[in-house]
């Protein structure tokens, strides 16, 4: 096998995976939404701080293995600060 075939193998077995993490996490996210709308509005000890809500680099390979455009990850924002993705209503994602 050829530099080029070997790569263009581990590329499609990367977006393989990122589809089959991606199906993974919309099977869970009714679990997640149903439980942070009932308990994330009354947390008195936010445990989403921002710091969880950053893309490490296992993220940006996901993220860039299903075609995603990252944009800015706000690296200024102050690590125990509220999480970025949070709302009165829970979790943005």
């Amino acid at each position: 096998m050829n530099k080029t075939t070997q790569n263009s193998s581990q590329s499609e077995k990367k977006s393989e995976l990122a589809d089959e993490l991606k199906e993974a996490f919309k099977a869970v996210s009714p679990f997640i939404e149903k439980h942070t709308l009932i308990v994330c509005p009354e947390c008195e000890k936010v445990c989403c701080i921002d710091k969880h809500g950053r893309y490490d680099i296992d993220d940006l390979i996901f993220l860039r293995a299903l075609g995603v455009e990252v944009k800015n990850n706000q690296p200024d924002r102050e690590e125990t600060g509220p999480c970025r993705y949070m709302n009165e209503k829970g979790c943005l994602l």
